[in-house]
């Protein structure tokens, strides 16, 4: 049997290959700050009160160094678009707002969107380095393709 402290530190430590309590907290930042960088910005008067478009790239760059802390960038980049989405989709079903509606419809696209052009990039520029080394994700080689002699 494992030592009490080891199975509290696996317990509460969500770990894995693909994610980890790091990558969704810095996903929840991201997904914040990027609405609000919107809003501000939309919002801002660069001539009379620029306030607001400080706020506004303060926002951004938060939501930028939220991305290069995790592990995996297309990922949490993708996830964060969709955030405001997640946020207000119950309230834009319950009052059928057809505007909401399609926010939410767009925003999860879009951050679709950034994730599969993502990954197809990631896996074509690794394929560019390593030709012989291939990786979907970036985590399992492909194996090479057995070709079966009938002889």
């Amino acid at each position: 049997m494992k030592p009490i402290r080891q199975q509290l530190k696996e317990a509460l430590v969500w770990n894995s290959r693909f994610w980890s309590i790091r990558d969704f907290t810095l996903t929840v930042i991201a997904g914040f700050a990027i609405p609000f960088g919107v809003l501000f910005w939309m919002e801002g008067d660069s001539v009379r009160d620029p306030f607001d478009l400080k706020v506004a790239i303060g926002c951004f760059v938060l939501s930028g160094v939220c991305v290069l802390l995790t592990s995996n960038k297309v990922y949490v980049l993708g996830r964060a678009v969709m955030v405001p989405a997640a946020l207000i989709w119950f309230d834009a079903v319950i009052t059928r707002n057809q505007k909401a509606l399609e926010f939410c419809f767009e925003d999860v696209a879009f951050g679709s969107l950034i994730l599969i052009l993502g990954t197809l990039a990631r896996s074509l520029w690794q394929a560019v380095i390593s030709p012989e080394q291939v990786t979907i994700l970036g985590t399992q080689p492909w194996p090479a393709p057995e070709i079966p002699l009938l002889v």
